[in-house]
């Protein structure tokens, strides 16, 4: 699955949106816990650098900044299996395009 940016819903429907995604069929408590946590970082990190769109490029930002600032590689890899969840659930339910 190729990506292309994709515009981000409103701030105020988005982290809903996306966390029903993500933990939709988590059956298990620790790993929802570990996808919540990643997606909030994420979308706290996103918010801040004021982004409009996902993106490759963006989420390559994100790996490349969380790893500047001290997060291991298993950590950060983590972050992105979950955010890669997210946009593949998405895509499934028709809310991003799969390109």
């Amino acid at each position: 699955m190729s990506m292309v940016p994709v515009a981000v819903p409103m701030q105020e429907d988005r982290h809903e949106i996306l966390e029903r995604v993500l933990l939709n069929g988590v059956g298990n408590k620790n790993t929802e816990r570990a996808y919540r946590r990643a997606l909030e970082k994420f979308l706290a990190w996103y918010d801040a650098g004021g982004y409009r769109e996902i993106s490759r490029q963006v989420l390559e930002q994100y790996r490349a900044e969380s790893k500047a600032a001290g997060a291991s590689s298993s950590s950060t890899n983590l972050k992105l299996a979950s955010l890669r969840r997210v946009f593949r659930r998405a895509a499934d339910a028709g809310l991003v395009d799969r390109e």
